[in-house]
């Protein structure tokens, strides 16, 4: 399933369309303008910011102002994913863009709104000396000031299905009755949020990181093609497809 599913994410990686139709263009001749045409059309479809935000606009899940927030949480599930676990060295975490994911549970931490920090991510290969992400993130956690009796970790699941029956496991298990904060990124929410309703552990919502406020009005990023928008879209396509994916397994 793993290796299906990288393939899949391989094959709908807009970059691979764009480099495929050049290469059909270069070498069938008696198509090349069609293939030119095609190629041109899918690379600027794929590479200007506004077409990008108006995709990311509909589908991301709003964000919620934390000065308007008036309900307090006893615990906080940050999803995994936030970090490259394969980088060295391994006494720190390593960040992607989705840190804000972490960054944003210790704020919501500190101003009172959720008691406890529970991190839900495990990882697929691990070398000598590493820790899956959420043993990492307890460590990174505890750092920050955060006392150890207030960070919860499940650091087995691969993936957002398996973050969702996990998490259910352990606060049915030691937290029952508890009140949940999801948090993850805003391009994640609507499946993640259908992940965890389907195992019956309803939480209230908390988006971070959107691809729809994320506009440069500089003319040379938002009215020319920007390589960044491209790797944005192949984040979001493969969204699309591990929702459409979910659905037809029973996982939402």
């Amino acid at each position: 399933m793993y290796i299906l599913s990288k393939s899949i994410y391989f094959l709908i990686n807009p970059i691979v369309w764009i480099t495929v139709l050049f290469g059909l263009a270069f070498f069938r001749k008696k198509d090349q303008r069609k293939y030119l045409k095609w190629g041109f059309f899918t690379f600027l479809f794929f590479s200007l910011a506004p077409i990008f935000q108006l995709f990311a606009w509909a589908w991301e899940a709003p964000l919620t102002d934390i000065r308007t927030m008036e309900k307090e949480y006893d615990i906080g599930i940050v999803l995994g994913g936030f970090s490259k676990g394969t980088v060295q060295p391994f006494d720190r975490l390593h960040f992607t863009a989705s840190a804000t994911r972490v960054t944003t549970a210790i704020e919501l931490y500190q101003t009172g709104k959720i008691k406890k920090i529970l991190v839900t991510g495990g990882s697929f290969i691990l070398k000598e000396g590493q820790l899956p992400e959420g043993e990492r993130t307890r460590l990174f956690l505890e750092k920050t000031g955060i006392p150890s009796e207030d960070i919860i970790v499940e650091s087995v699941s691969l993936n957002t299905r398996e973050n969702a029956t996990l998490t259910k496991e352990v606060i049915d298990k030691n937290y029952p009755n508890s009140s949940c904060l999801l948090i993850t990124s805003a391009f994640h929410m609507k499946r993640a949020k259908k992940c965890f309703e389907k195992v019956n552990l309803n939480c209230d919502t908390f988006s971070t990181a959107p691809f729809s406020t994320k506009i440069n009005k500089a003319i040379y990023y938002y009215y020319f093609p920007n390589g960044g928008v491209l790797e944005s879209w192949q984040i979001l396509i493969k969204e699309w497809v591990g929702y459409v994916m979910y659905k037809m397994v029973g996982y939402i």
